[in-house]
C-alpha cells in the first residue's frame, strides 16, 4: 500500500457549494471497486465521460471529464477523488476544485525508440480522467443570505 497524494487544486475566484450539499452526492454515491474501461464514447469504453452528477438541492455538481484517451478506473477512485477535493477545497474553504490524474498505469508491447532497442513491454500512463466540483448555481448564496425571502423578489432568475 502506498501513501495516497491527492492531486487537487481549489478554485479560488469563486465560491464553492455548500459542504452539506456535496455530502448528498459522496454520502449516496455508487463506489464499487470493479474496473470498468471510462472515456469518450467509443466500442470499448463502459462508461461514457462526460458524466454529471448532481445533489438534491441543485447547489453541489461535479463533471467527471476524459481530457484524452479512455483508461480503467473505478467509481471508488473516483468517489474517494470526490471526496478529497471536497474535504480540501468545500470544507475548510468554501471552494470548488478540481482533480486531475484518475486511472491507471498500462501495459503495452513497444519497439525501437520507445522503449529501447528490442521488442518488449513498456509501461505507459493514462490518468486521463479529471473531475470539477463546483456551485452549480451560486445565484442561490445570494437568496439565502436575504433572510426570510422576503426581499427574494429582487434577486434575478438567470437560468
Amino acid at each position: 500500500m502506498a501513501p495516497y497524494v491527492p492531486r487537487v487544486r481549489c478554485n479560488t475566484l469563486r465560491p464553492g457549494p455548500p459542504w452539506e450539499s456535496c455530502g448528498n452526492i459522496f454520502f449516496d454515491m455508487y463506489a464499487e471497486t470493479e474496473r470498468k474501461v471510462f472515456g469518450s464514447p467509443g466500442p470499448r469504453v463502459e462508461v461514457n465521460l462526460p458524466f454529471r452528477l448532481q445533489s438534491t438541492d441543485a447547489r453541489c455538481a461535479v463533471d467527471i471529464i476524459a481530457t484524452g484517451q479512455s483508461t480503467t478506473s473505478s467509481w471508488y477512485e473516483i468517489w474517494a477523488a470526490l471526496y478529497a477535493t471536497a474535504a480540501m477545497c468545500t470544507r475548510k474553504g468554501n471552494r470548488g476544485g478540481k482533480f486531475s490524474g484518475i486511472g491507471e498505469w498500462f501495459f503495452f508491447g513497444g519497439r525501437v525508440g520507445i522503449c529501447g532497442r528490442r521488442l518488449m513491454m513498456c509501461v505507459g500512463l493514462r490518468k486521463t480522467i479529471s473531475l470539477v466540483l463546483y456551485d452549480e448555481h451560486p445565484d442561490l448564496v445570494e437568496l439565502e443570505t436575504l433572510g426570510n425571502g422576503s426581499n427574494a423578489s429582487l434577486v434575478a432568475d438567470t437560468s
